[in-house]
């Protein structure tokens, strides 16, 4: 593009035409906004900023008030520009970059739902790699996998000295799965998806699950009958009950009103909450009859 005469003559230079041009072709920043999970630029830019012939007919508004069409006072040549080739090892690589909204869907289930079209490209030759979320979730999940078989074999251990009885390790290790149900209830109630915070809670729900649970067994091996374990399960009924409330009353605020940057950390405290509550349920009616079924010559049943 190129400013004419008749475009010189009315004052006009490309530099000019550079700096009217900017608001139509360039994003123009507004303002922020917060969504529920992060902090939002809101930008505009023209629904036509790549039609020529809407470039041909913008309005360039002169020094004396008046307007002109862009047409007018500038020539167009059209030339033909090489595309930007993106190489690695040799070997041309094209980007696609996209975002999900995490309340609609995972990045797991948008990749699912494009699968097909994924293997159909592959059986064409052509090689496929994720980046960002994915790659970090993937790198996370490996990471997560050995941190989860580190804490449980410390568990396990931690049990076996304390009890000194695989019998009674394995009654405890037991509840941690069945705890993790919890977590899954308490993601339906929320409508939230399972994510990676959600794991990091399941972990730490571990830990935190077992600790009732010892309060509870420690108690039950006392019991020399089935009337001792009816005592000495509702004895520790009420410190297992207030333990729990407390820990669930501090969790309430992140689970049911998270705000700003804290909603990242809602399903992490879904999962220790949910997992907890019905670990407590577990911890209380569970294993006194899981004890109760594997100590019945014992107990003289």
């Amino acid at each position: 593009m190129k400013v004419n005469s008749y475009g010189e003559s009315l004052g006009l230079n490309e530099k000019k035409l550079g700096t009217l041009l900017s608001n139509f072709y360039l994003e123009k920043r507004i303002g922020f906004a917060f969504d529920s999970d992060d902090l939002l630029e809101l930008k505009v830019r023209s629904s036509q900023k790549d039609s020529l012939e809407a470039l041909k007919r913008f309005q360039i508004r002169l020094d004396n008030g008046s307007s002109v069409s862009l047409e007018d006072v500038a020539d167009f040549h059209i030339t033909r520009s090489f595309e930007k080739v993106i190489k690695d090892n040799g070997l041309t690589n094209f980007y696609i970059y996209a975002n999900v909204n995490s309340k609609i869907l995972t990045a797991t289930e948008a990749i699912n739902a494009i699968d097909p079209i994924l293997k159909k490209a592959q059986e064409e030759g052509i090689k496929i790699i994720f980046k960002g979320e994915e790659e970090k979730k993937k790198e996370l999940k490996h990471d997560m996998m050995l941190a989860s078989a580190m804490a449980m074999l410390l568990i396990m251990l931690s049990l076996l000295y304390l009890f000194n009885s695989f019998r009674e390790t394995f009654m405890m290790m037991s509840v941690i799965p069945f705890a993790f149900l919890g977590v899954l209830i308490g993601h339906f109630v929320m409508g939230l998806n399972l994510s990676m915070p959600s794991i990091i809670g399941m972990l730490g729900l571990s830990g935190v699950v077992i600790n009732d649970g010892i309060i509870m067994l420690m108690n039950l091996k006392k019991a020399k009958d089935l009337e001792g374990i009816y005592y000495y399960a509702s004895k520790r009924f009420r410190p297992i009950i207030l333990t729990s409330v407390t820990t669930l009353i501090g969790l309430s605020s992140l689970v049911f009103f998270p705000t700003g940057q804290a909603a990242i950390f809602q399903p992490m405290a879904i999962a220790l909450a949910f997992g907890l509550a019905w670990g407590t349920v577990l911890n209380l009616l569970y294993l006194p009859a899981l004890y109760t079924i594997l100590n019945q010559k014992k107990l003289g049943l």
